[in-house]
């Protein structure tokens, strides 16, 4: 009898170890087009960046791209009167050179940022996760702002240093000359 209930709390520990708290996906299915997707509510509950990080990494693909780019606008778009000061160097690309620097990635890799003494950017690179205490982009946030700023393979995506509540940010300016349009975007801490 002891051999029996030793077996089953051993067995009872195990099956609850595996189990891991999975999204409850499969309710939140939803249909875009001919495919079939799921929305962000799952990952909104989510409190701590390494779970945001590992579900992104799980499930980002198959999130609805509609979803996925309005949860990325609302988090990191931001009004240009908040920003109290910016750099005068920016490290500046034409929308055609990112585009096809950052390729078919999605969040297997985040953009990231070298930077001279003076917190200037001075080269953009592929690094494999998200840091939170460092600038990093997904390559999801880069594609859901050209979208959503409608910009061309000529528009301009600035990457400059600036100050907003008197913390020092990098900021993601997008700049459509033609129309005379420009948004700004910051990394937030927040992964998406």
């Amino acid at each position: 009898m002891r051999k029996f209930a030793l077996i089953a709390i051993v067995l009872s520990l195990m099956v609850s170890c595996q189990k891991k708290q999975k999204p409850e996906t499969e309710s939140l299915m939803k249909t875009q087009g001919d495919s079939i997707c799921i929305g962000l509510s799952d990952y909104s509950r989510l409190t701590t960046v390494a779970e945001q990080v590992e579900w992104l990494t799980e499930y980002g693909e198959i999130v609805c791209k509609d979803s996925l780019s309005e949860g990325i606008i609302n988090i990191h778009k931001i009004d240009s009167k908040k920003i109290q000061s910016q750099h005068t160097v920016a490290y500046s690309r034409k929308w055609k050179t990112i585009r096809k620097f950052v390729g078919l990635n999605f969040y297997n890799a985040y953009l990231g940022f070298d930077f001279n003494g003076s917190s200037d950017v001075i080269a953009i690179k592929l690094v494999p996760s998200f840091e939170p205490t460092v600038p990093t982009y997904s390559i999801p946030f880069i594609n859901a702002i050209a979208e959503y700023d409608n910009l061309t393979d000529d528009s301009t995506i600035e990457f400059r240093t600036g100050m907003i509540n008197s913390t020092q940010v990098l900021l993601v300016i997008t700049k459509d000359e033609s129309n005379n349009i420009i948004n700004y975007y910051d990394a937030s801490g927040n992964p998406i």
